[in-house]
């Protein structure tokens, strides 16, 4: 069996180039940049339940980690509750884009 994954971005050019990211509570390593591109982030070991597999699944915390997006300070309370506190991530363009049309779709 194969998988096949498809994904369509209805951005609109030059918007991405013309925003600025930011946020509250961020580990001190996030660039904000880093949130305007996809990235696909090796699956590293946390804390998290479920996130210490130790059969090689999961790739040990880097010392200085880049290019990971956006991380939070903040822990939950445990026991699936909510954050303390809420997290908020803005995105300010410096103009208004229009996102390209489509024909047809659902």
């Amino acid at each position: 069996m194969v998988d096949i994954k498809l994904t369509y971005e209805n951005i609109p050019l030059g918007s991405m180039e013309g925003s600025t990211t930011t946020g509250n509570y961020a580990q001190s390593f996030v660039n904000f940049n880093d949130l305007k591109t996809q990235r696909n982030v090796p699956k590293y070991a946390t804390l998290e339940e479920g996130r210490n597999i130790l059969d090689g699944t999961f790739l040990n915390f880097p010392d200085n980690p880049t290019g990971l997006g956006y991380m939070s300070t903040l822990m939950s309370r445990g026991n699936n509750k909510a954050f303390t506190y809420n997290i908020v991530i803005t995105r300010t363009y410096n103009q208004n884009y229009t996102a390209p049309r489509t024909n047809g779709g659902v």
